[in-house]
């Protein structure tokens, strides 16, 4: 839809867009590979619960099925992803997967928008019912498909390191694919770069959370209180056994914390120690 001018788009009928959806799918995948098109997943709809249907699901299902049929009458091996809401909506979105189940439309990526505060504290509530959906809607299609927060973080949070570190930690529980928004200054890497080739803040978490190697470890908060306006003290931690690694990325919330790793002794890495080297890095707004 983004082919379209304006914002919201312009509304000009399914069948324009249809024809755009044939003519800009078909140019993308000529004389790819069958590699290269595993590669392409494609938003059949971008908020379809404000732009062109205003939260009328039974005709965006409809319209749904018409441009998923297109798009894989040109290669049935391309993936698509949606129903793409702006906020997770528990009705609409088992409207949309029993209409799919019974229409053979299912998306390979199950997409929706994370983007208020308040969704910190919700977000694994919405990852509980899309399984459910998954396991009802999607037996026996042979698909497996992929959960993709695929905007997430509100405006005042992109490019601001510690509350990203909210917004990663609650990802990285659930197991699921989230990128940030594309809405936010231009030519600065979605706010991750404060120029071309310098890091900002928020690039140096970027860094820190990918060199986490090793297996998830679990997360207790004591005399916390948030999210609230500015976020909270919030985290993720990994122990590698093979690196002889504990890696610890949190942040969010201003003021005086005590972060502690409990137990260290139990894993291969620390046991029979007395002492433990530790490095600590911030990074600030």
């Amino acid at each position: 839809q983004d082919f379209y001018l304006q914002w919201p788009y312009e509304s000009n009928g399914i069948e324009d867009y249809n024809q755009k959806v044939k003519k800009i799918v078909t140019e993308m995948i000529e004389g790819k590979t069958a590699e290269e098109i595993a590669g392409y997943s494609f938003v059949i709809f971008n908020e379809p619960d404000g732009i062109w249907y205003q939260n009328k699901v039974s005709q965006m299902c409809t319209d749904w099925l018409k441009i998923y049929q297109t798009i894989k009458a040109i290669n049935p091996a391309i993936k698509v992803a949606g129903p793409n809401f702006s906020v997770y909506n528990s009705s609409a979105y088992q409207t949309f997967f029993e209409f799919c189940q019974q229409n053979n439309c299912l998306p390979e990526y199950i997409t929706w928008h994370e983007l208020q505060k308040d969704k910190l504290t919700s977000f694994k509530s919405h990852c509980d019912e899309v399984r459910g959906y998954i396991k009802t809607y999607y037996a026996g299609s042979g698909l497996e498909p992929i959960i993709f927060v695929n905007e997430t973080a509100n405006f005042d949070d992109v490019g601001n390191p510690g509350a990203l570190v909210n917004w990663l930690a609650i990802f990285e529980e659930e197991d699921v694919y989230a990128s940030l928004p594309y809405w936010g200054l231009a030519n600065s890497l979605n706010e991750l770069a404060a120029d071309s080739n310098q890091p900002n803040g928020a690039w140096w978490v970027y860094k820190w959370y990918a060199q986490m190697t090793g297996k998830k470890l679990p997360l207790t908060l004591e005399n916390i209180e948030g999210p609230g306006a500015y976020g909270r003290l919030y985290g993720l931690t990994s122990i590698d056994e093979n690196a002889g690694m504990i890696y610890s990325l949190f942040g969010g919330q201003a003021g005086k914390q005590t972060i502690s790793i409990e137990n260290i002794r139990s894993s291969k890495i620390f046991a029979g120690a007395d002492k433990a080297h530790v490095k600590l890095y911030s990074t600030k707004y």
